[in-house]
């Protein structure tokens, strides 16, 4: 019995041994590793990216964009029904993505926002929040009523929201904002 309890005595101090090597082994690739950073001449800058977005807010603070076939086809959707077999005419779709392309919000941190609406014409005014976050509160510089939209859904990627005018209501989202009018800069084929 004594034996037995000899050879677990000595496995576990061994265990032990060999854990605590261990240790100091890292600990001393630790330390190495950071005497050869401070003796490093380069600026060695730890980059931190910035924090991501946790809260309905800080998802919306940002450019946002049309998603084109989102809003025109909540448009269609609205239509009256004996107006055009509620299709919409390829050309009046060809119009309607035109200007959503040009449209945008850009919500600020600090309760501000500025923007073109689908009509071309450039907005500015405040912003807000409610406690639960699904209710957006636009509110023009000019004064006016406030419009109010009910977000339905947020992600860093896709803002869908709802707007809701007399008994009408439309459903549509919107994306971040990427400039379509902006001619782009041709490939140089003669590289390759």
């Amino acid at each position: 019995m004594i034996k037995l309890l000899n050879g677990l005595f000595i496995a576990t101090f061994c265990v032990f041994l060999i854990a605590c090597g261990r240790n100091s082994e890292n600990k001393n690739e630790q330390d190495s590793t950071a005497n050869n950073a401070t003796n490093d001449t380069t600026t060695n800058t730890k980059v931190t990216p910035p924090p991501r977005p946790k809260t309905s807010r800080d998802f919306l603070c940002q450019k946002w964009g049309y998603d084109t076939k989102s809003f025109v086809d909540a448009l269609e959707a609205n239509m009256p029904a004996n107006s055009q077999g509620s299709k919409m005419p390829p050309e009046q779709r060809k119009v309607f993505v035109t200007m959503a392309e040009k449209a945008f919000y850009h919500f600020n941190t600090d309760g501000t926002y500025t923007g073109v609406v689908p009509a071309g014409t450039a907005v500015k005014g405040t912003w807000s929040l409610s406690s639960d976050q699904k209710i957006l509160t636009i509110r023009a510089a000019e004064g006016g009523n406030a419009d109010i939209r009910v977000i339905e859904s947020i992600t860093a990627d896709k803002l869908v929201w709802k707007i809701s005018r007399d008994e009408q209501s439309m459903s549509f989202a919107m994306v971040p904002f990427t400039d379509k009018t902006t001619p782009e800069k041709p490939e140089d084929t003669a590289k390759k």
